[in-house]
């Protein structure tokens, strides 16, 4: 039984975590790119959000213009704060929620709520990556947004090696 809990208790733990990871999906994929210097870890450029809708490889690859540039870049910070406002409820409920589970006899009627709790922050930061994306979809012409989207398909093919 506490290794169905413990598993379980995973199973939320990586339901949340590929939850933030999808919220910070945008037209290009997830935020590693070749060449950033980051190992691993989402690139954070001027304090502006993640690497995929850094402002100024959008304007190289885009041809955004600064006002666009501008408009991005905030667009990612408040993206990223609504995140971290997010996230900084989050790493309490996990650390209450491995709590229950590690205790010598877990209790289901006590993470059941952490699990809602959980699943709850979840949906906020899927719909904070979605408002993103649709905040910086905004301020793209239709030729930048095709081209984006273009090149969003190039990089998956070559992620799977077509």
């Amino acid at each position: 039984m506490r290794k169905f809990i413990l598993s379980a208790g995973m199973f939320g733990a990586v339901a949340l975590a590929s939850g933030a990871a999808y919220s910070q999906e945008c037209f290009t994929g997830y935020g590693h790119h070749e060449g950033a210097p980051h190992h691993g870890k989402m690139a954070m450029h001027r304090g502006q959000g993640p690497m995929f809708f850094n402002p100024e490889r959008m304007q190289k690859k885009l041809g955004l213009s600064d006002e666009q540039t501008d408009r991005i870049a905030d667009i990612n910070e408040k993206a990223h704060k609504d995140r971290e406002a997010v996230m900084d409820k989050v790493r309490p409920a996990e650390r209450a929620l491995g709590k229950v589970l590690r205790s010598d006899s877990p209790d289901l009627a006590k993470a059941q709520p952490l699990v809602n709790e959980l699943a709850g922050y979840r949906a906020q930061l899927q719909m904070i990556g979605i408002r993103h994306r649709i905040e910086v979809g905004k301020v793209l012409t239709d030729e930048q947004r095709r081209k984006l989207q273009d090149g969003g398909r190039t990089e998956k093919a070559k992620r799977k090696g077509n």
